[in-house]
């Protein structure tokens, strides 16, 4: 088995940046998601440090993260990152990233409302 490239390596956190965490459906269900969100959260953050990644590409990794397994808890953290790295200059930094924001709000409001 052949070692995997570096390229390879940060394509992999990036794909594991957009990962969902199934949310349990249950009242106790919901501190097993809190910890799994977290802990895949943490994950992701040790595995950007190990692969080099810049700042800027941290945050934009972990923005993804919060944005794809979006819970209001998440608001402050999702706020700071945004303005972080729109301080950063990092020429990828994307406006658009506040209507995403919006757009997991209203899909989050969507789901608790039907659930």
């Amino acid at each position: 088995m052949r070692a995997r490239s570096k390229s390879e390596y940060k394509t992999a956190i990036r794909e594991r940046a957009r990962r969902k965490v199934r949310p349990h459906h249950s009242f106790k269900g919901q501190d097993k998601h809190r910890d799994a969100v977290e802990a895949g959260r943490t994950h992701l953050l040790r595995e950007c440090g190990e692969g080099g990644d810049s700042q800027a590409k941290k945050i934009k990794n972990e923005l993804t993260y919060l944005l794809s397994n979006y819970a209001p808890r998440f608001d402050a953290r999702i706020e700071h990152l945004i303005s972080e790295w729109r301080k950063s200059g990092d020429p990828a930094y994307d406006p658009g990233i506040r209507l995403t924001l919006r757009q997991a709000r209203r899909q989050h409001m969507s789901d608790s409302t039907m659930a």
